[in-house]
Parts: C-alpha cells; sequence; structure tokens
C-alpha cells in the first residue's frame, strides 16, 4: 500500500529543492557566466581569457532552459487537477528524462568539470588575481540582494554570514550534485510506493536513466571512436580504414618474438649470447589482429603506450599521455580467422 503522506513529502522535497536548483543555475549563468564570457571578448576587459571563460562554465546555458522546462512541469503536478494536466511524478520525471532527453545535455557539461577545476584553481590562487577579486565582489552583490529579497519577505536572513554567502566554486558542483539528487529522492520514493502503484514502473525507468548521466558513462560509440583515437594518434602507420562501428576492440598482449638463434662456428648456441628479440604489442579486435612494434627500451607495455589504460579520461574529452611520442608503429593486419595457435610449451605445460 502506497504511504501517501511520505510520498507527498518527498514530492514536495523535488520540487522545492528544483525550485532552489534552478534559482542558482540563474545566478551561475547570470551573474558569472555570462559578464565573464563578455568581458573575455576584449584583451582590455578579460579578466580571464576567453577559452578559460567558454571551458568554465561549459554549457550551463543549455543546462538552464532543461531545469526551468523541468520546474514548470512540476508547478503544474502541483496545481489543482495537476494529475489531469501532466500526470504524476513518474510521468513528468520520464517525459524530460527519456521523452525530451533534455538531462542528456548534463553529459556535456562533465566532460570538461575536471578541466574547468583545474581553470578555477589556478585563476583563483594567481597573485593579485583579479577574477579572485572578481568572485568575492560578485558574492557579496548576490548575498546582499538576497538579503534584500528576503527581508522584503519577511523572512530572517543575513548576508554578512559566511554561511549564507554561496561562491562560484559551489554554484559550479550544482549540476554535478543534482543527477546523483534525483536518484536519492526517486529511490526514496519507491520506498513508499504500493508494488501496483502506476507510477512505480515509470519512476524506476527514470531513476535509471538519471544514474546513467551521475555516471557519465560513455556509450559504445564514444568509447569505440576513444580506442580508435588513441591508436592512431600513438601508433605510426596505423591503418586509418580500420576504423568502423561494426568493428569491437577485444583486448592486447604484449608479446616478444625471437627473431634468430644466434649461433657459434661450430654450429651450436652459445650460452652466453641472448638471442635477439622484438618487442610487440598485439591489438585484437573481433575480426582482426594488429601487430604492432613497440621499443625495447621502454618499460611500458601497449596498453600504456597508446593511452588505452586512460580510455576513460579520453572519453571525457582528454588526450592519451603518450600522444605521438610512443615509438610504436605498426608491423601488419591479419584476420582473426587466418591465426593459428600452437601450444610449444611441451607436455604438461
Amino acid at each position: 500500500m502506497t504511504d501517501t503522506s511520505a510520498l507527498s513529502a518527498v514530492v514536495t522535497e523535488l520540487v522545492t529543492s528544483e525550485r532552489t536548483y534552478v534559482k542558482r543555475l540563474q545566478i551561475l549563468k547570470n551573474d558569472y557566466a555570462d559578464p565573464l564570457r563578455s568581458f573575455a571578448r576584449s584583451k582590455e576587459t578579460a579578466i580571464i581569457p576567453a577559452y578559460e571563460a567558454k571551458t568554465l562554465f561549459g554549457n550551463i546555458d543549455n543546462l538552464l532552459p532543461v531545469n526551468e522546462a523541468f520546474l514548470v512541469d512540476l508547478e503544474k503536478m502541483l496545481a489543482p487537477n495537476g494529475a489531469k494536466t501532466v500526470g504524476g511524478v513518474g510521468d513528468v520525471a520520464l517525459r524530460h528524462l527519456k521523452d525530451l532527453r533534455g538531462f542528456d545535455q548534463y553529459k556535456q557539461y562533465y566532460v570538461k568539470r575536471e578541466d574547468a577545476q583545474l581553470i578555477f584553481e589556478r585563476e583563483a590562487s594567481k597573485r593579485s588575481s583579479r577574477f579572485a577579486a572578481y568572485i568575492d565582489v560578485r558574492v557579496l552583490i548576490i548575498s546582499l540582494r538576497v538579503d534584500s529579497l528576503m527581508r522584503y519577505q519577511h523572512i530572517k536572513y543575513q548576508a554578512t554570514d559566511p554561511k549564507n554567502r554561496v561562491g562560484l566554486r559551489e554554484l559550479l558542483m550544482e549540476p554535478v550534485q543534482r543527477m546523483p539528487r534525483y536518484t536519492l529522492l526517486f529511490r526514496t520514493m519507491l520506498k513508499h510506493m504500493a508494488p501496483d502503484d502506476p507510477q512505480r514502473a515509470k519512476i524506476i525507468e527514470a531513476d535509471e536513466i538519471a544514474s546513467k548521466i551521475a555516471l557519465a558513462e560513455a556509450d559504445e560509440q564514444t568509447k569505440r571512436a576513444a580506442v580508435f583515437y588513441c591508436l592512431t594518434t600513438t601508433i605510426d602507420g596505423f591503418p586509418p580504414d580500420l576504423f568502423s562501428n561494426s568493428r569491437k576492440f577485444i583486448d592486447c598482449v604484449d608479446v616478444e618474438d625471437v627473431i634468430s638463434e644466434p649461433s657459434t662456428s661450430l654450429g651450436a648456441s652459445s650460452p652466453n649470447v641472448s638471442p635477439t628479440l622484438l618487442h610487440c604489442t598485439l591489438f585484437l579486435f573481433d575480426d582482426k589482429l594488429v601487430i604492432v612494434k613497440r621499443p625495447g627500451s621502454s618499460d611500458k607495455g601497449g596498453k600504456a603506450l597508446t593511452g588505452l589504460d586512460e580510455l576513460d579520461k579520453v572519453t571525457k574529452g582528454g588526450v592519451p599521455t603518450a600522444k605521438k611520442k610512443s615509438g610504436l608503429s605498426c608491423k601488419g593486419v591479419v584476420d582473426v580467422t587466418d591465426v593459428v595457435a600452437t601450444d610449444v610449451g611441451g607436455a604438461g605445460r
């Protein structure tokens, strides 16, 4: 049986927190992003360079309309006849997460968060930083504005109290924290819903979508593109026509090929002379095997040299650390069906 009272409290929390969140996004865009990006258009007025100003705020211009639209429907839901107008909480959540797919915009915001954090720390820590000074002034102005509004509404608020002053650092993290907040609220709703509640299945689906966005998981196409980007960037002579949406990368393994066994004039192997070794990495796809020579002087394997060990970073907009100076070179491509494996270990091995 649905606990109507408890469920209503959670739904109210969703709407109330969404109002606060939208107001903070508006402050982030209108009071910080717009002015700093506008100033950056001219060297004479720039507080931070144009690239930094753009990267710092990501796609905030696209996020704000998404949440404003979501809030409008949530408000309609609470209004009289809301169930007939927009449906229940599951209907509203699923419409915006699945049908409209507005919250997909958060994936792009997450991509540059690491870069944005570095920009913020670097600019704020500079000696006599104009950026830091600007942020301090904006925080005070915004706090005083909120203070005046609260006083007008007869709500106690003191702008000079540090706990009431939310700065740019906190505002930039709001979108990152919002998606996990949705999943928490959705799962709390489910605890108070009966198994046969008509909104339950919709909340479960909405939670699954929000969870994937919160994890910022790259889809298969993005992962595939990242793999081929790493390989073509770091391996000299890597065939560009291997890139295909139908080709799947399986794994890679480092191997050593014995080219020849040095011998003495008597035809017997000398125990004091090492055989010539070719250091290689085999990159296995579902239909091809790529043979790549790697430098014997490097203590890194093929996965590290190509940047495949940093694939999560690459899918989020980064680049493999090794880049072009990896020393890797492609020596051949064979069909997997042409490969014959032989056990040369002998009996018992």
